[in-house]
């Protein structure tokens, strides 16, 4: 290493003249802001460790830069809050495979399945020599990553955990000939590999503009702005996910890939990988291999790859040279990162292009209306495959299934959802309505007997079915997965009548169970009493209530996203909370109220308190339709 890098890293002091009176946080602060006490601070640095050379200059990685492990909130960011985390509650392989895992996506039959249960396909290799690396086939597809994470209960050996246990690769910072700093592996990296995540501060879009505009009046050449955009949606039930995306700054607070130079021949690839799917508004920027790379090869990743098919200029290797692309462009003496023109985005239906630009060479920003090129496929991959909705049939092997459990437990399943887009489970449920019930729902005259009809209220909300089977699950446009069970979808062929002795054989409810259901359900006429008593006594102030009884909560609607604060009794049951709900947030007499907590819909006849909430936790409020 050049001597300027020696002391760069060594220094901490040792110059000093002996004797000199060195400030004791004089020194601490020069070790902060020494790279080597950063790099070496890692937990895997013994084992996997990040080293910089430099053999051609006696340029420095810039004093100012700081070394990061992980991205960093900047001001006005924040992570969603614990009462809204969630997790697999799978405890080993087998259960997350067969389960109803949420952190994987997309499913498949397997071979013994008999319509009861189905397989889930892992994004990576499981066993073998393979095991850990990304399939082929979401190596090409660029769909974002679904992984557990900390907050599952399975362990952190699990196959789904890649990303989550960070870098196994020893990568060094190198000084290249033409293009500033680069980075390389000192090992063999597989394809399909996972090389690093890129990091950096988490800002809001208004300070990435405002250091965008600084950088302009600076003249600064390189910005290293990355948009999470991968599932900004204007029409998106979370608000987070609305308005112009978050922004991951790596200028002055990074890891090594923020090093990592442009090729039109990439070795790597980035994708969106998110862990809880709370925090998709600050998903992670995960780095592939897209081939294998033999040990020394310099990491270069594509920063215009998934460009429209307006802008296919920049992918004519032909055209490469005049467009100014690499080494090709007569400034290819400074490394070629992102210009001060905007921000690489990574959402395949909206990217923006961010380059080195001179007057007469400048590379087309992307627009969200851009649409993605397929390059090894005459499909577009913002297109998800779509097949005909077809009838499902199936017979009941466990179950003798009566019209009455059958109709019961459809109406539970619709208002126990709590993950997936609102406004998709429920044109889910009027497409599965009209195939129940042709007749009932006006769609008997449309030839086949409510699949025309069913199929247009699918295609209107945008969702998919790969295989055409609604009970092997439908996708959403942004690809969200949404599971079915068969005893959903249709009919089984062994539907017996109903019969008080046989629904009371095959549910074999108690009474607390019998009540417990019709809590969930429609009041019964006790209970509304109850209810109508009490507000009776709110109105004309007579009822009693010990202060320290007095709770608060606040709940968060899912039409609107919006919060409410409400006041109760801690005796109060979930039903009046629910009904004051309602009421403060001036919903539609037509729209009713359940209140949801860690995941489970809760009882309406018992409080808050006696299902587990605790004051201070945020609550769900789902609105239906009465």
């Amino acid at each position: 290493m050049e001597a300027a890098t020696e002391r760069h890293f060594f220094h901490h002091g040792a110059s000093e003249p002996t004797g000199a009176k060195t400030s004791a946080r004089a020194l601490e602060k020069e070790k902060e802001n020494c790279h080597w006490c950063q790099i070496r601070s890692f937990p895997t640095h013994k084992q996997y460790p990040i080293t910089i050379v430099n053999e051609v200059d006696d340029a420095t990685v810039p004093s100012t830069f700081r070394f990061l492990q992980y991205s960093k909130l900047g001001a006005g960011v924040q992570a969603a809050e614990d009462s809204f985390r969630t997790g697999c509650e799978c405890t080993d392989i087998k259960e997350c495979q067969y389960s109803g895992c949420l952190c994987l996506q997309e499913q498949e039959e397997d071979s013994d399945d008999e319509g009861l249960t189905r397989k889930k396909v892992y994004m990576y290799h499981m066993h073998g020599a393979k095991a850990g690396l990304l399939r082929s086939k979401f190596l090409k597809s660029m769909r974002p990553i679904y992984e557990c994470h900390d907050g599952c209960a399975c362990a952190e050996n699990c196959p789904n955990r890649v990303v989550e246990r960070g870098r196994k690769v020893p990568l060094q910072i190198f000084r290249t000939e033409k293009t500033g700093w680069g980075v390389r592996s000192l090992v063999d990296i597989k394809k399909g590999q996972f090389v690093d995540k890129y990091v950096g501060e988490i800002i809001t879009p208004q300070e990435a503009q405002r250091r965008r505009n600084a950088s302009i009046i600076a003249k600064r050449k390189d910005v290293y702005l990355f948009a999470l955009d991968k599932f900004t949606d204007k029409n998106s039930p979370d608000v987070r996910l609305r308005g112009p995306p978050l922004e991951i700054d790596g200028e002055f607070m990074s890891g090594p890939t923020r090093f990592i130079n442009h090729s039109c021949d990439p070795n790597l690839r980035i994708f969106a990988r998110v862990g809880d799917h709370a925090d998709k508004h600050i998903h992670d920027i995960a780095m592939f291999a897209l081939r294998d790379i033999p040990k020394g090869e310099e990491l270069t990743f594509d920063y215009v790859d998934g460009v429209s098919e307006e802008n296919d200029d920049a992918k004519d290797k032909s055209k490469q040279g005049d467009m100014g692309c690499c080494i090709s462009r007569p400034d290819a003496d400074v490394y070629p990162h992102p210009s001060n023109t905007g921000s690489t985005r990574i959402n395949p239906a909206a990217v923006s292009v961010p380059r080195e630009h001179s007057p007469a060479n400048t590379y087309a920003t992307q627009t969200s209306s851009g649409r993605r090129r397929a390059r090894h496929s005459s499909m577009p991959l913002d297109k998800h495959i779509n097949k005909p909705l077809r009838r499902h049939e199936w017979s009941s092997k466990g179950r003798a299934w009566t019209r009455t459990a059958l109709d019961r437990e459809r109406g539970d399943f619709f208002d126990t959802r709590v993950t997936g887009r609102p406004e998709v489970w429920q044109s889910l449920r009027a497409a599965l309505e009209v195939l129940w019930d042709p007749v009932g729902q006006g769609a008997a005259a449309d030839g086949t007997g409510g699949l025309a009809t069913a199929q247009g209220i699918l295609d209107a909300a945008e969702i998919t079915l790969p295989t055409g089977d609604l009970a092997q699950g439908a996708y959403d446009q942004l690809g969200n997965y949404y599971p079915l069970p068969e005893w959903l979808v249709a009919d089984p062929a062994n539907l017996v009548e109903d019969d008080a002795a046989t629904e009371g054989a095959d549910e074999t409810l108690s009474a607390r169970d019998l009540k417990d259901d019709l809590a969930g359900g429609d009041e019964t006429t006790e209970e509304l009493d109850e209810e109508d008593n009490v507000r009776r006594r709110e109105e004309k102030g007579k009822a009693v209530v010990n202060a320290r009884d007095q709770l608060s909560v606040l709940a968060r609607l899912s039409e609107t996203a919006r919060d409410v604060t409400v006041h109760f009794v801690k005796s109060d049951p979930v039903r009046v909370v629910a009904r004051k709900i309602q009421e403060q947030s001036g919903l539609a007499s037509t729209k009713k109220v359940r209140i949801a907590y860690m995941g489970k819909i809760l009882k309406e006849n018992l409080s808050l308190t006696e299902q587990g909430w605790h004051e201070g936790h945020v609550v769900n409020a789902l609105v239906f339709d009465r």
